[in-house]
């Protein structure tokens, strides 16, 4: 989308069973290195078209465990003998609410709103 080159057929390529990943490309081509918007750009992007077309929870797969699917490695999901990073959303915001949690966490939530990340089981400070 920044870079105005066209638009993946997202659901058609989930609907044939194609593995679809989110990442970030950096902030020289995409503004930002936040996946919360990224998942938001994908799911109101393909929206336009069809309502109907990404549901929030399949933009949250293709976030987590596609991603580590496409990436060949044992994650995306909590599962015993998956690798585990595990992030903290604040869910005390007025943005979260809501009934339907996927929902909300896909549409409103930002870089922001993470208050503790873990990875390989060991908590981030930041000035790591």
């Amino acid at each position: 989308m920044a870079l105005g080159v066209g638009i993946a057929p997202v659901p058609d390529m989930l609907e044939k069973g194609i593995n679809v990943a989110l990442g970030t490309d950096g902030v020289a081509s995409g503004g930002s290195l936040d996946m919360w918007k990224e998942m938001r750009h994908a799911r109101l992007l393909h929206k336009l078209k069809d309502p109907r077309a990404m549901p929030a929870s399949t933009v949250l797969e293709m976030g987590t465990v596609n991603g580590a699917r496409a990436l060949g490695i044992n994650a995306g999901m909590l599962e015993a003998g998956r690798l585990a990073d595990i992030i903290v959303v604040d869910l005390k915001q007025p943005q979260f609410l809501s009934s339907k949690l996927v929902t909300t966490l896909v549409n409103g939530t930002s870089g922001c709103d993470v208050k503790t990340t873990l990875v390989n089981g060991k908590i981030l400070d930041g000035k790591s």
